[in-house]
């Protein structure tokens, strides 16, 4: 089954603007309000259930309404320093801009409404939150970032999370704002294993997004040489795999999703150890 027959109609995305203490609310509002209709969204105050042109709604929120409660939040730990997170919370505001459109306009849409983000953020010298990616970006920072259907790594993330009492699962960060499921690898990784199976994962996500699906019934096969032109089997390892595919629900925010593991649905971590090893050798960032 393809993915794209259990896609949402409906692609949503959303970005925050931390403005600091210095900004000008209200004038970060207008600003924002005159960049996204240059950007062609369509400024509503509710966004519509299945519209059939990206519409956009701007609105100033909390620190509580993102969920942040005081304390570093883990996911950015990686990317702030510890005087660049006393600026984050010595903000004053954050303008929250939400897209809703066509899912098959999304890569479209996303450009746009970061661009506009940026320039925004460049004359308020704000901070932009993707929630999507769980990453926060200066302006300048925003420019290894800029969506390209090419690069899965510019659209989604690749999450590894490891466990004490189970073994390790992998999962992406992104294809929800195309209106796509989530791939997910259940805890079936080893945790020696875990960045081997990170850099599978990111070509399994660009085997589907290159298909906009499975690549057959029930089965995603990844082929190295198909991703990579200067891919080499004999340096590199045959660079093929196949997982098997099914549709579950969760555990990302109890979302259809789609689960990958070895063919046969085997659950076993020293299979799926082995399959990675006969997969690549590759020097793993």
């Amino acid at each position: 089954m393809s993915a794209g027959l259990l896609a949402e109609p409906d692609a949503n995305v959303s970005l925050d603007l931390l403005l600091p203490a210095t900004a000008d609310i209200p004038d970060a509002l207008d600003h924002a309000r005159t960049e996204v209709k240059a950007a062609g969204f369509s400024l509503v105050t509710t966004l519509p259930d299945h519209p059939t042109q990206p519409m956009i709604t701007i609105e100033l929120v909390s620190f509580g309404d993102l969920g942040w409660s005081g304390k570093k939040p883990r996911y950015i730990e990686a990317w702030l320093k510890d005087d660049e997170l006393q600026q984050v919370y010595a903000s004053v505001g954050i303008v929250r801009l939400r897209v809703r459109g066509p899912s098959n306009r999304a890569l479209d849409s996303l450009p746009r409404l970061l661009n506009a983000c940026r320039t925004i953020a460049t004359s308020h010298k704000a901070w932009i939150f993707d929630s999507y990616r769980a990453q926060l970006h200066t302006a300048n920072s925003l420019d290894g970032w800029m969506p390209d259907p090419k690069d899965v790594e510019t659209i989604v993330r690749v999450i590894g999370v490891t466990s004490k009492n189970k073994p390790s699962h992998a999962r992406t960060m992104g294809f929800a704002r195309l209106g796509l499921p989530e791939l997910y690898i259940p805890a079936i990784i080893p945790e020696p294993d875990l960045d081997s199976a990170r850099y599978l994962l990111f070509a399994a996500a660009q085997t589907y997004l290159n298909h906009g699906g499975l690549t057959r019934p029930g089965q995603l096969d990844i082929d190295m040489a198909s991703i990579t032109p200067d891919w080499h089997p004999a340096e590199h390892g045959p660079g093929k795999f196949e997982f098997e595919a099914r549709w579950v629900r969760g555990p990302i925010h109890d979302k259809l999703i789609i689960e990958l593991s070895l063919r046969g649905g085997s659950r076993d971590p020293a299979a799926f150890a082995a399959a990675l090893r006969r997969f690549a050798v590759v020097d793993q960032e």
